[in-house]
Formats: structure tokens, sequence, C-alpha cells
């Protein structure tokens, strides 16, 4: 197996390759039959199979992830993303909350000289 201190790729590729294949009869034998089927070619095109029905596992929980995702967006913004101008209506709010801010401010002002107006009344009583 060893030229030079150096592997034999092909020799890696195939104990790789019984590893998985060992690996997957003992704990996952259904799916190991499964993929049996598919191919006849020792190792290289199980491995194949293996590796894409791996990708198309994966695949659908990513889309059911993004499936459940969108849903939640639907349900916070409506059914109707795109005609929605979100950066419009957060602006928007930002105008409110600032408009607020200074109504806000000047209510205090109010009330802190009605505060001390009350104050001066009560010392002249």
């Amino acid at each position: 197996p060893f030229n030079e201190n150096q592997v034999d790729m092909k020799i890696m590729y195939y104990e790789l390759i019984k590893m998985l294949i060992d690996y997957e009869k003992l704990n996952h034998p259904d799916s190991y039959h499964a993929t049996k089927t598919v191919g006849k070619i020792e190792g290289y095109q199980e491995l194949t199979n293996k590796l894409q029905r791996y990708l198309n596992q994966r695949f659908i929980v990513d889309i059911e992830g993004l499936s459940t995702k969108q849903t939640k967006i639907t349900q916070v913004f409506g059914d109707d993303i795109q005609n929605s101008n979100f950066l419009q209506k957060i602006e928007n709010l930002e105008l409110n909350h600032l408009s607020l801010k200074e109504n806000y401010s000047k209510i205090e002002e109010t009330n802190k000289k009605l505060v001390e107006e009350i104050q001066a009344l009560k010392e002249k009583m």
C-alpha cells in the first residue's frame, strides 16, 4: 500500500468505500438494501448512490426548513409580500418615532413648567 511513504489513493478510496458500506449494512440495513439494488458496479456505484441519497435527503430537509420560514414570513407580513414596500414602512415608522419623541419632549417640558407653577402657587398660599 505504501510507495515511498505515500498511500496509494486507489486503495484508500477502496477502503473508504468498504468502510462506508460496512457501516451502512450494520446501522441502516433498509437504506443499504435500497441503494444496493440500484447498481451492480462494485463499490463505486454504490457509493455514488449513497451520496446521492444523502444529498436528496439534505435537500428535502432544507426545502422543508425554507417552507417553514416562508410560512412564518407570510404570517408576519401578509400574503402579498412582493407588492409590499418594507423600506418605506420602516422609514415611516422612524419618522413617526421621531415625531412622538419630539411630542414627548414638549409634554415633559410643559409638565415641568406646570409643576413649577403649582409649587410656586402653593408657596404663595
